[in-house]
């Protein structure tokens, strides 16, 4: 989908986007404006996903996927970025042992903005992501699913990050 077929029919809205640097560990915040549909297009365990633009960004550079999560919780929101973030330094990490095939992961921010989905106005908290373009294809899970004939690299990776963080962490 380009951005031109994000035909939504939301009203804009004043938001306030947040972005962790996983270098220095601190948040950054910057305001912009967005237009969130109000239907979501997919639903996964935990969130439901929106189309959204973010007309703060360039043309060709604005559609974008709002998270809100079932059970709100805000704080939920700034530890997922969190853990994107630490995804593609990991990933960064990985790519500078030069294997076959690279990792990366996208860049996702936490979204402040009045509720679209209720009348009340009401504040809230919501996590966004680049709109990935093409089919998407998981590559594993967290209970152990690996699609038959996936590729090696995810899950190369995967057990990577267990052993390079000494059995702590183990990205999926």
């Amino acid at each position: 989908e380009r951005d031109e077929d994000f035909k939504l029919l939301s009203p804009r809205l004043e938001a306030t986007q947040h972005y962790y640097d996983w270098a220095t560990k601190s948040w950054h915040s910057k305001p912009c404006l967005v237009q969130i549909d109000t239907k979501p297009f997919a639903e996964g365990q935990t969130r439901f996903a929106y189309r959204m633009m973010d007309h703060s960004l360039p043309p060709g550079q604005q559609a974008a996927v709002c998270k809100r999560r079932k059970k709100y919780n805000e704080k939920q929101c700034y530890v997922d970025v969190e853990m994107q973030e630490l995804c593609c330094a990991l990933a960064e990490d990985w790519n500078k042992l030069k294997p076959p095939k690279r990792i990366r992961f996208i860049k996702s921010y936490v979204l402040v903005c009045r509720d679209p989905f209720n009348s009340r106005g009401d504040e809230m908290t919501l996590t966004v992501e680049p709109l990935l373009r093409g089919r998407y294809l998981k590559h594993n899970n967290n209970v152990g699913y690996v699609p038959p004939r996936s590729r090696t690299t995810p899950q190369a990776f995967s057990h990577w990050t267990f052993e390079y963080t000494r059995g702590v962490l183990m990205v999926v």
